[in-house]
């Protein structure tokens, strides 16, 4: 039996930090269960999922993922891990669209999805939003507050 762990952090609630400990801490996981792998990989979690999922290209190898195919490099993953728990992570998971998500849903081969995700109150948010802008104006996080109001 397998279970999917989806971590789904919303934008500025400290994701990659924890992507960041989850991958350095891979036998830690394992020893307890959870396998967290290297597959779909972009700076520390499974991010081409959700670029597949978005239609986005990806920074460190300027392609634009298959969703197939990375819903199917996973589902090795999954069928080769030593635990009964696998975990993967992105904060691009938070804005897919819901029919995207449903179809990545079903093309999974796991018996158990569990769904965690991390939110933070909006207006703690769109400060932290507004400071991260202010100290790089040029980064690429240009959503508009409505998005996060919707």
């Amino acid at each position: 039996m397998s279970k999917l762990f989806i971590h789904v952090g919303a934008h500025k609630t400290g994701t990659t930090a924890l992507q960041t400990c989850f991958d350095e801490n891979r036998a830690k996981l394992s020893a307890l269960g959870v396998t967290y792998p290297r597959t779909n990989w972009f700076h520390h979690s499974q991010h081409r999922l959700a670029f597949a999922m978005k239609r986005m290209r990806d920074p460190a190898t300027r392609d634009f993922p298959d969703i197939e195919r990375e819903t199917d490099i996973l589902n090795q993953a999954i069928a080769h891990a030593d635990t009964p728990n696998v975990l993967i992570s992105s904060e691009d998971f938070f804005s897919c669209k819901p029919d995207q998500l449903a179809k990545f849903e079903q093309a999974l081969d796991v018996d158990d999805i569990q769904v965690i995700a991390t939110v933070r109150r909006p207006d703690t948010m769109l400060l932290s939003m507004y400071n991260q802008k202010a100290k790089q104006p040029n980064n690429a996080f240009r959503r508009l507050i409505q998005h996060f109001v919707d």
